[in-house]
C-alpha cells in the first residue's frame, strides 16, 4: 500500500509543479504584452496599409526595383545565418515597409517562423517607442511563443527563471540567442529600426547592429558541426535618418539600396512576385 500511495502522491507533486511552471510562464509572457503592441496587430495594420496602397487609395512611392539587388539574392541564398539591410530616405519609406510585409506574409504561408518588428499603430504614440533592450525583450517574446521553442516542463521553469533575471541588452541578446538556437531549422527576423531609440552616437546603442551580425556568426559557428541547426534570416530595415549614420561601415556590404524612380506600374506586385519567387522558395528548399 505504501509504495503504491507514495507514488500517487509523487506523481501528484510532479503535475502540480508542471502546472505552476507553465503558469508562471504563461504569466510571465502576460506581463510583456502588457507593455508592447501585440505583433499580429501590428503585421494587420501594416498590410491593410500595404493593401489599400496597392488599390491606389493610399499614398505610394515608385522606387528602383531594390528586391532584384544582388546582394539581397547572396542574402536569400547564403546556406548560413545572414543580415540584410534595406536602407532608403524617409521618402521611400513605404516601399520598404510594403517589402517587409511581403516578406512576413510569404514566410508565414510557408510554415516558417517569422518574428518581426514593426510600427507603432498608434498615431499618438511616437514611433522610435524601443531602447535596444526592449527591441530583443519583443524579439525574445515572440521567440518563446514559436511552436517547439519550449517543449518540456524543465525548459519552462529554465526560461521563466531566465526571463526573470535578464535585465541589460546584451543578458536579453544572449537570453534570445539560447532559445533560438536550440529552435532549429530556419527564422526570418526583420525589424524597422525606425522603431528603435538610436541614442547618441557613442552612448553604446551603436553596437545594436554589431551584436546582431555577431550573433549570427555564433549561431553560424555553433551549427557548423551539427546536421540540424538554426539558421536565421534577419531584414534591418533602415530610412531614419539618425541610423543611417549608425550602420558599421564594416556591414556595408549587406546594404541594399532603395532610391525614388521615375518608374511607373504595379511595382507592389512585381517586388511581391520577385518575394515569391526569386527569393523564399530557394529557402524553403534547404530547409
Amino acid at each position: 500500500m505504501y509504495p503504491a500511495f507514495h507514488s500517487i502522491q509523487t506523481s501528484a507533486q510532479l503535475d502540480t509543479n508542471q502546472k505552476l511552471s507553465s503558469l508562471q510562464l504563461s504569466q510571465a509572457l502576460a506581463t510583456f504584452s502588457q507593455s508592447l503592441e501585440d505583433p499580429k496587430s501590428l503585421y494587420k495594420h501594416h498590410l491593410f496599409l500595404r493593401n489599400r496602397r496597392a488599390s491606389g487609395r493610399g499614398a505610394a512611392i515608385s522606387t528602383n526595383e531594390f528586391w532584384l539587388s544582388p546582394k539581397l539574392a547572396r542574402w536569400s541564398s547564403c546556406p548560413h545565418s545572414s543580415l540584410t539591410i534595406i536602407r532608403g530616405s524617409f521618402t521611400t519609406r513605404w516601399a520598404i515597409q510594403d517589402f517587409a510585409i511581403d516578406i512576413i506574409q510569404a514566410v508565414t504561408m510557408m510554415s516558417i517562423p517569422a518574428l518581426w518588428v514593426l510600427g507603432s499603430a498608434n498615431k499618438t504614440s511616437p514611433n522610435a517607442m524601443l531602447s535596444p533592450a526592449d527591441l530583443v525583450r519583443y524579439l525574445t517574446y515572440q521567440a518563446l511563443q514559436v511552436e517547439g521553442t519550449v517543449t518540456t516542463e524543465k525548459q519552462m521553469s529554465l526560461r521563466h527563471s531566465q526571463l526573470e533575471e535578464a535585465k541589460t541588452s546584451q543578458d536579453w541578446l544572449t537570453f534570445f540567442k539560447l532559445i533560438i538556437q536550440d529552435l532549429g531549422g530556419q527564422i526570418y527576423i526583420i525589424v524597422d529600426l525606425a522603431t528603435v531609440s538610436p541614442g547618441p552616437k557613442g552612448s553604446g546603442q551603436v553596437s545594436l547592429i554589431y551584436r546582431l551580425n555577431d550573433m549570427l556568426k555564433e549561431l553560424s559557428n555553433k551549427g557548423s558541426h551539427k546536421r540540424s541547426r538554426t539558421k536565421v534570416k534577419i531584414i534591418l530595415l533602415v530610412y531614419d535618418y539618425n541610423w543611417m549614420s549608425l550602420i558599421p561601415r564594416e556591414i556595408y556590404d549587406h546594404l541594399v539600396p532603395v532610391k525614388i524612380s521615375g518608374t511607373k506600374g504595379l511595382q507592389g506586385r512585381r517586388m511581391r512576385t520577385a518575394v515569391h519567387t526569386r527569393i523564399l522558395p530557394r529557402q524553403r528548399a534547404k530547409v
